[in-house]
């Protein structure tokens, strides 16, 4: 029995070494200065070695224009410039073997054309059925872009001061207070002093809402002490609610209010109608599929793969 192994990259270029061998008569015994399970590729031995990448900043980049010297493309990027040192280090050249989409640059290296692919792949289950994966060195996040919301009309800005349950309560007060002050004023027998017409409801509503929007005291005014306590008590309601409203509308005026964007996964799904990815997404989509999460699945159906980065963010900046 004899156990050979291949060595892909050696002084030799590819061979196949016979390292040790068997007998009955002789047992074990090995052969050559390699050991059983030899290392591979600590030494490339100046090898030229097959890599397949395409744009994807900041990790890998084509710089505009040809270098004067070889006419080749010029690359950059993080990534490029960790393969260069790892080339170094391992004694060994590349060259990057034209691809036109991020399905085919896997793909070559399924194939054995290429050697590796440098740039930074997210692992993920789906995708080490197909290949392996090297140390991680990046962390790897996923991420989604929006288009910022529109800032609302100014005249909105007159609203803004309160949330909507204060105005309601405000609102709520507006229509209740006058009722107190008219039924305290019918039944003291009483009428609005210097008032010709008599008192009605819509008489006291009108008043008391002047008086919380500013204005002058009416000329109508009650005679009853217990009628003075309310519109006094109103007075000092009107002036506290006015001096939070002018504040607050200060505040709002100098900051700009966006509406609210969704911060979760969740709010994500439910308030976009599509989410593109490039041509890599097809991996993603397939995982998110299989996931138990009802939201990784919805995730998932909302997927539209195949624009790149930028037609994405035109689109989203467009059809906001």
């Amino acid at each position: 029995m004899v156990a050979y192994t291949c060595m892909p990259y050696s002084e030799d270029r590819l061979q196949v070494i016979r390292l040790a061998s068997w007998t009955s008569a002789r047992g074990f015994r090995l052969i050559s200065h390699y050991t059983l399970f030899p290392e591979k590729f600590t030494d490339f031995h100046g090898a030229l070695v097959n890599v397949t990448a395409l744009p994807f900043m900041p990790f890998w980049g084509e710089v505009e224009g040809r270098s004067n010297d070889s006419g080749s493309i010029k690359y950059t990027g993080s990534d490029y410039h960790l393969l260069v040192t790892v080339a170094r280090a391992l004694n060994f050249t590349f060259q990057v073997i034209p691809t036109t989409s991020w399905a085919q640059v896997t793909q070559r290296v399924q194939e054995r054309v290429a050697f590796m692919c440098p740039i930074y792949h997210i692992l993920m289950s789906v995708r080490q059925e197909q290949y392996d994966f090297t140390f991680t060195y990046e962390y790897a996040y996923f991420s989604f872009s929006m288009a910022r919301p529109g800032i609302g009309a100014r005249w909105k800005s007159l609203y803004y001061p309160f949330s909507g349950q204060v105005w309601i309560m405000v609102l709520v007060l507006v229509l209740v207070s006058p009722f107190p002050l008219y039924l305290v004023q019918l039944g003291g027998g009483h009428q609005y002093l210097s008032s010709s017409d008599g008192m009605g409801v819509s008489v006291v509503m009108q008043d008391m809402t002047g008086m919380l929007l500013g204005q002058n005291l009416p000329s109508r005014l009650p005679v009853t002490t217990s009628s003075r306590i309310l519109v006094a008590a109103w007075l000092v309601f009107a002036l506290i609610l006015g001096l939070a409203y002018r504040g607050n509308l200060t505040a709002s005026l100098t900051i700009p209010k966006f509406p609210p964007r969704p911060e979760t996964l969740e709010q994500l799904v439910d308030a976009v109608d599509r989410i593109t990815i490039g041509g890599y997404g097809e991996e993603f989509r397939r995982f998110y599929s299989q996931s138990d999460s009802e939201v990784l699945k919805k995730l998932a159906n909302l997927m539209d793969v195949g624009p790149s980065i930028m037609q994405g963010l035109t689109e989203a900046t467009e059809r906001k």
